[in-house]
């Protein structure tokens, strides 16, 4: 199917990819012999083709894996409200606003943070942690008040925090919103 004399082929291989076919997680011997005899023949439309089938497999494979983690940990929020609202309006606006709070804290103090946490405080009221998350990336790029050591631990904190460990598992980077 990836002769370079022959064009067709080249749609009949991107149609049975995009068709889904020829899975590549089921057919990754044939995907990949294929690939071969295209390098062979230096087929450069085959190879792009049959490399996009590749990679929009693993694609999809770690975007359903990351939606299932989000739904996960946000049940797992939700259900904790739940149980922390039967204790009474008043209880529950106390315990949740000391822990928003205290939230709030460790971030601006760049402190490790326990994401089970930020994702229960985040449902709670999510636009005091933006808030502080936006000022936080505020003293970034202007350098910081202290100068650039401040700028660059608060960028460190990011990244170690929300950016690189665990971002799936996040229940702010499945949130639309137009105000932010």
């Amino acid at each position: 199917l990836v002769h370079p004399l022959s064009v067709n082929n080249v749609k009949c291989v991107r149609y049975l990819l995009e068709a889904e076919i020829i899975k590549p997680s089921v057919h990754s011997d044939l995907i990949e012999s294929a690939l071969n005899c295209a390098i062979t023949y230096q087929n450069t439309e085959a190879i792009k083709v049959l490399m996009d089938g590749k990679n929009r497999s693993k694609t999809k494979t770690k975007l359903a894996t990351n939606v299932m983690k989000q739904i996960k940990e946000r049940n797992k929020s939700m259900e904790m409200l739940s149980y922390l609202k039967k204790r009474g309006d008043n209880e529950y606006s106390q315990i949740m606003n000391g822990l928003c709070e205290t939230m709030q804290l460790m971030i601006e103090e760049n402190k490790p943070i326990c994401k089970s946490l930020l994702n229960l405080c985040w449902l709670h009221d999510k636009d005091k942690l933006w808030s502080t998350l936006l000022h936080k990336c505020e003293r970034i790029f202007s350098g910081g008040p202290k100068g650039e050591t401040l700028s660059w631990l608060d960028w460190k904190w990011i990244e170690e925090n929300v950016i690189d460990d665990d971002k799936e598992t996040l229940l702010m980077w499945m949130e639309e919103t137009d105000e932010h």
